[in-house]
């Protein structure tokens, strides 16, 4: 869980069971009412789910990234085979015409 919201959660827990405490010791008759409890609750759920988006949001950015390594390594794999068939054509080429075919320029 993001550090920021779970200590939000920690908080929103802490928060509902001091007015389920405070709603004990005054009662209904004081002005406190459990409604508020109930919003801490909604509260932290919505906090809980914003976390689990977080950390699923996260697994996605990973898969994509390895995603992303694996077609990189399987372009470069697919370069280097390019460059060496050239070679090989080069080398062919240069030895088939007497060590010609492929001279320095300068």
């Amino acid at each position: 869980m993001v550090p920021h919201l779970k200590e939000m959660c920690s908080s929103l827990a802490a928060s509902k069971e001091l007015v389920k405490a405070l709603f004990g010791i005054w009662g209904p008759g004081d002005g406190l009412n459990l409604s508020t409890a109930s919003m801490l609750y909604l509260a932290r759920a919505h906090a809980r789910q914003l976390a689990k988006e977080d950390r699923r949001r996260g697994d996605e950015t990973a898969q994509m990234r390895a995603q992303l390594a694996e077609e990189a390594r399987e372009w470069r794999s697919q370069q280097r085979k390019k460059v060496a068939a050239t070679v090989r054509v080069a080398v062919r080429g240069s030895t088939a015409s007497g060590g010609r075919g492929i001279t320095p320029r300068g």
